[in-house]
């Protein structure tokens, strides 16, 4: 009888765990150095391929100013071509991905506009435009099951990125590491709970003592 309780008690647990989505920072880029343009040292990071335009950039490299104003991580994403794309990883069998938001701010000490555009199946399907300054901001989109995000970027400006929400969908191979959602804790609740009561069953019975 408590083995059986087992099974919703671990179920019920597993569900009270917070969400996590698919976080893509910068701070552990396999070869990482300052200025590297990531599409040459880490193709395939986060699951997606990266825009030959965007580099790595280290946070102390920087003397102050802007750049410091900007600073998310001790590693950041940033670029100052005026179209930078991200798009599945076809070879690790990525084919689209869910893009959520992310951190971005600009050199631009008085703020500048930065254009998004999403494509599903080749078609734009979303247009955003953000305000953006120095001082990193957050910001939402809730793009589902696209097939490329472009960035563009107006002439003598930086765009600097960090924390990005990319989840990509159908894809057997990642660089950075995946966070466990509830659902995965559930299914090992559920296992262990199992093993359980398999040994309880195989287990000899035992008379109990006389009273």
């Amino acid at each position: 009888m408590k083995t059986a309780i087992v099974v919703p008690a671990l179920c019920l647990c597993a569900a009270a765990l917070p969400a996590h989505g698919a976080l893509t920072d910068f701070e552990h880029v396999p070869g990482a150095y300052d200025h590297a343009p990531l599409s040459q040292v880490a193709q395939g990071y986060g699951g997606v391929n990266w825009g030959a335009d965007f580099f790595l950039k280290k946070s102390n490299s920087w003397n102050g100013g802007a750049h410091a104003l900007g600073r998310l991580g001790n590693w950041v994403l940033a670029s100052t071509a005026s179209e930078n794309w991200i798009m599945p990883n076809i070879g690790g069998n990525s084919y689209s991905f869910d893009f959520t938001g992310g951190d971005f701010a600009s050199l631009s000490q008085g703020g500048t506009t930065f254009t998004l555009v999403g494509y599903r199946s080749g078609a734009q399907t979303w247009s955003q435009q953000i305000h953006v300054g120095t001082n990193p901001q957050y910001f939402a989109f809730n793009w589902k099951n696209t097939n490329g995000v472009v960035i563009y970027v107006n002439d003598g400006d930086q765009l600097i990125l960090d924390n990005l929400r990319l989840s990509p969908l159908a894809t057997s191979r990642m660089l950075a590491p995946a966070i466990p959602e509830p659902e995965t804790y559930a299914l090992m609740g559920l296992g262990l709970a199992s093993l359980l009561l398999r040994r309880r069953l195989r287990s000899p019975a035992f008379p109990h003592p006389a009273r």
